[in-house]
């Protein structure tokens, strides 16, 4: 069996883990029926991916969380764009929530109207389909 003997510099381990995150969700949404769609360069344009359920099309942006606190504030990294929905994923707990895209600069991740899902896709599609 292949074994890896070199780990990547730290930053690329950590593009790399947050391109995981992105990669599960569209693996969950594709699952579930959505079409998504992955930006060629979201530099810039703050959208991770793009879904749609055929005459509707969604931006998503798929943020991560180190720290298992989910009273947490969280900051609007998006302020600007056209994003509508963002998913946060909390590193090593296998839980997160989805989110409308807010125009505040900050708020509160366990908001009543965040929806946490548990780590797994049907999980995580009824989250989707609540907000």
């Amino acid at each position: 069996m292949p074994k890896l003997h070199i780990l990547p510099p730290e930053g690329t381990l950590q593009y790399q883990r947050n391109v995981s995150f992105e990669d599960q969700v569209g693996s969950w949404l594709l699952k579930s029926g959505w079409q998504v769609f992955y930006p060629k360069s979201d530099h810039g344009h703050k959208t991770d991916l793009v879904v749609s359920n055929g005459p509707n099309f969604y931006r998503i942006q798929v943020k991560t969380l180190v720290k298992p606190d989910c009273n947490q504030v969280v900051q609007n990294k998006w302020q600007g764009s056209l994003v509508d929905y963002v998913v946060y994923f909390v590193h090593d707990k296998g839980f997160g929530y989805v989110v409308r895209a807010f125009e505040n600069s900050q708020m509160v991740l366990s908001r009543t109207s965040h929806v946490r899902f548990n780590a797994s896709d049907v999980d995580f599609c009824r989250a989707f389909q609540k907000i």
